[in-house]
C-alpha cells in the first residue's frame, strides 16, 4: 500500500481513538473543551513529525503568527460579540477572553500547516518569506488596537453579525489565491474534506457538552443530530478554516514562486 495512504489510514485511525476519549473524559478535568481539541490534534502531529522530517521553523512561525495573533484578532472580536462564548476552559481570561481559545486555535493551525506539509506541499525550501515578519507587525498592531478600542470605545469592537462578518474578511484571500493560481490551489481545496469531518466531530462534542455556547446573531442556523450550532461555524470554520490559512501559509511563509 502506498506510504501516504496508510498516513491517512493512521490519522483516521487517531481521530477515531480521540472520539473514545473525549467520549470517555465527558464531565471530568479530562473532557475540557483545550484538552479534547488537543487529542484530536498533537497525535497526528506527532505521528506525521516521526513519518518525515518537516520544515519546522516554517510551521513554528506560521503557527505562533496566523493560530496564535490571527486567532487573537479573530477570537477577540467574536467573544466581545457573544459569537461564541467559551465555557470548558482551564487557563485564566485576558479581559473576558480565555487564553484557551488562542492555544485552540495554535493547535488546529499546527494541525494544519504539519498536514499541509506532510501530503501536499512540494516545496522543498526551508526559508521563510520575509513577508510573514510584516504580516505578524500589522496583525500585532490590530490585537493591540482592538484591546484599546475596546477599553477606552468598546461600540467599535461590538457590532451585529460579527461572525459572519469577519468570516467573510478571513476567507477573501483564500479566494483571491484560488483565483490568481487555480492550478496550485487544487492541494488547498484537497485538505477540505478531512478538516470538515473533523471539526464537525468536535463540534458535536462541543455542543452536546457545552465547551462553548452561541449567543449572537447569525445569517442561519444548523440542525443536526439534534444538535444547533450557527450555519457560520459549518461555513467558516469546519468547511473553510484549514483551506484559508493554509493559503495564508502559501502566499506569505512559503519563498518558492508558486506556479499559475
Amino acid at each position: 500500500m502506498n506510504a501516504k495512504r496508510i498516513d491517512v489510514l493512521v490519522i483516521i485511525l487517531l481521530a477515531e481513538l480521540a472520539v473514545l476519549y473525549n467520549f470517555f473524559a465527558v464531565g471530568s478535568f479530562f473532557g475540557k473543551a483545550m484538552l479534547g481539541l488537543a487529542v484530536f490534534t498533537i497525535p497526528p502531529v506527532i505521528y506525521m513529525a516521526l513519518r518525515h522530517k518537516k520544515p519546522w521553523k516554517k510551521i513554528i512561525l506560521a503557527t505562533l503568527v496566523f493560530g496564535g495573533l490571527f486567532g487573537f484578532i479573530f477570537e477577540f472580536v467574536q467573544e466581545a460579540n457573544l459569537a461564541y462564548t467559551v465555557l470548558s476552559t482551564i487557563f485564566p481570561k485576558f479581559l473576558f477572553l480565555p487564553i484557551d481559545n488562542i492555544i485552540g486555535h495554535m493547535l488546529m493551525a499546527l494541525l494544519t500547516f504539519t498536514f499541509y506539509e506532510h501530503f501536499l506541499s512540494e516545496s522543498r525550501s526551508k526559508a521563510v518569506s520575509k513577508r510573514l515578519g510584516k504580516v505578524a507587525l500589522i496583525a500585532a498592531i490590530i490585537g493591540v488596537l482592538l484591546v484599546i478600542a475596546y477599553l477606552f470605545m468598546p461600540q467599535l469592537v461590538t457590532f451585529s453579525y460579527s461572525y459572519a462578518i469577519l468570516g467573510l474578511v478571513a476567507i477573501t484571500p483564500l479566494f483571491v489565491y484560488i483565483y490568481n493560481h487555480p492550478v496550485d490551489s487544487i492541494r488547498i481545496v484537497a485538505m477540505i474534506p478531512y478538516f470538515f469531518i473533523l471539526y464537525l466531530v468536535v463540534e458535536m462534542f462541543a455542543v452536546d457538552n457545552s465547551w462553548w455556547v452561541y449567543q449572537a446573531e447569525y445569517v442561519g442556523n444548523v440542525s443536526l443530530f439534534r444538535l444547533n450550532f450557527p450555519f457560520e461555524e459549518l461555513f467558516f470554520w469546519m468547511f473553510f478554516y484549514a483551506a484559508t490559512i493554509t493559503a495564508y501559509y502559501k502566499i506569505a511563509v512559503e519563498k518558492k514562486k508558486i506556479s499559475r
